[in-house]
C-alpha cells in the first residue's frame, strides 16, 4: 500500500527520494529469494515515470498496448 503511495504520484512524497530507496531496496534483495528479472510497466506517454525508472536501472525493451473493456 505504502508503496503505491510513494509512486503513484502522490505529491506529498514525490522529490524526497522514498521511490528510489524503495525500488533499489527490492532490485537489491530480489536475486538472493531467486528472481532473476524485474518487469515494470507505465504508460509510455509518463515521461516522469519513464525517467524515475531508467534512473533506477531499468531500460525500455518494448512498447506494448493494453486493451480493456469498461462494462
Amino acid at each position: 500500500w505504502m508503496l503505491s503511495k510513494v509512486l503513484g504520484g502522490n505529491p506529498e512524497h514525490q522529490g524526497r527520494l522514498l521511490g528510489m530507496v524503495l525500488v533499489l531496496a527490492a532490485l537489491f534483495t530480489m536475486p538472493d529469494e531467486g528472481y532473476r528479472h524485474a518487469v515494470i510497466s507505465t504508460i509510455w506517454t509518463n515521461h516522469r515515470a519513464c525517467l524515475f525508472y531508467s534512473n533506477c536501472g531499468y531500460r525500455c525493451v518494448d512498447w506494448t498496448y493494453a486493451v480493456n473493456k469498461e462494462l
